[in-house]
């Protein structure tokens, strides 16, 4: 490897490669050399069969993360030594955390994935399929389980039908985190091959978080007049941002001034796709209870029973010398007595009322319902409000 100050070459071959302070170096049992590049705060690996270089532990980005995870996903901080031990496991002198760090090369990792929303596919992480012996290595197929893909850009390993690695070759496992549902969502990956031991078990775990899908709710019709014993409708729009379902409503009906038992309102649901509208129908219902009635007539007893009793009455004198004055009195009297029966008429229909109107309020509820459930998370917008008037 020549001279020259850096971090450049990987995916090359190692002698176009730079390195930064190398300071440590070690062979495993298949040729392969792991350089501690130090300056760069990562382990660099050239393989033997063909001069390429990797980096197979740090980001070249000094820190102290990413244990539990791949190793090419991890930060170290000036690594100065390094050390194989008998089964392919790399010990890293991490200098300026003060700590030693293992790589399990042999050992089947566990690999946990950052949060991931449902219906996404997280960052790939890495497992690299060495064979650190001196005969070929013969894997078997390779699948991933439900919540979890080998569809990460970094798989070289032939999936399907296995793979046969000669020594000091390897192939890329490109594990991703793909949910399906919300949770904590755990799987492995079994690796079956004919060195001994013949399996080894790659442990996954992630965390999903369940999609919000919103839509629009508004309503077209916000007040009707009707008639009792009748039916009347209004218009709702529902507009969807990305949700995808059916929505169905709950209605409740309120009045200051009726029963609201007396009428009823029901709302057909609506199926929306993605970025589709639809429309409800809210159908109200009243019954002949649902109206104002009108009052009963008030009577003005005392008059009437009077001007019945006057009209009634004999008017008879028996004194002969009254006879030229009871004419006067009699149509002085008769004629204020039929003005106040009459007025008993006109007061009588004076005091009939207008029916008045009566209002309801129909609050109208949407949810929305997705399968299956617990995969998403809907954001139902608020109740509308419309109003009724009874005639």
């Amino acid at each position: 490897i020549p001279g020259g100050s850096g971090n450049a070459g990987d995916g090359g071959l190692a002698i176009n490669a730079q390195l930064n302070n190398p300071d440590g170096v070690q062979v495993d049992p298949a040729g392969n050399i792991y350089i501690a590049d130090s300056a760069s705060h990562v382990i660099r690996k050239v393989n033997i069969s063909d001069g390429m270089i990797s980096t197979i532990a740090g980001t070249a980005a000094a820190g102290f993360s990413g244990d539990g995870g791949a190793a090419n996903s991890a930060q170290l901080n000036v690594p100065t030594g390094i050390l194989l031990d008998e089964t392919g496991n790399l010990y890293i002198a991490d200098s300026q955390n003060a700590v030693i760090r293992k790589v399990d090369v042999s050992d089947a990792p566990t690999l946990t994935f950052a949060n991931t929303q449902v219906g996404a596919a997280s960052v790939s992480q890495n497992v690299s399929l060495m064979n650190l012996g001196t005969a070929p290595l013969t894997i078997g197929g390779i699948t991933a389980p439900a919540n979890f893909s080998l569809a990460g850009s970094g798989t070289t390993c032939n999936l399907p039908s296995g793979e046969s690695l000669s020594p000091a070759t390897s192939c890329v496992l490109g594990i991703q985190f793909t949910p399906a549902t919300a949770g904590s969502l755990t799987g492995s990956i079994t690796v079956i091959d004919n060195a001994n031991p013949t399996s080894a078990k790659i442990v996954l775990n992630g965390t999903a978080a369940a999609l919000t899908e919103t839509y629009t709710l508004a309503v077209m019709t916000p007040a009707i007049t009707m008639h009792a014993g009748t039916n009347g409708t209004a218009m709702l729009t529902l507009n969807s941002n990305n949700y995808v379902g059916t929505i169905s409503f709950a209605t409740t009906v309120t009045s200051t001034d009726g029963t609201p038992a007396n009428v009823t309102a029901t709302a057909t649901s609506v199926t929306l796709t993605a970025g589709g509208t639809g429309t409800s129908t809210v159908t109200v219902a009243a019954n002949m209870s649902a109206k104002n009635h009108n009052p009963a007539v008030p009577w003005n007893g005392g008059t009437l029973l009077l001007c019945a009793a006057l009209f009634g009455a004999p008017f008879t004198f028996s004194r002969k010398h009254l006879a030229t004055v009871f004419p006067l009195v009699l149509v002085i009297s008769l004629t204020g007595f039929l003005a106040a029966c009459g007025a008993v008429g006109s007061s009588t229909s004076a005091q009939q009322t207008t029916t008045a109107a009566r209002t309801y309020i129909v609050t109208v509820t949407p949810t929305g319902v997705v399968t299956p459930a617990g995969s998403v998370m809907v954001a139902n917008p608020a109740p509308v409000i419309i109003n009724v008037t009874i005639q």
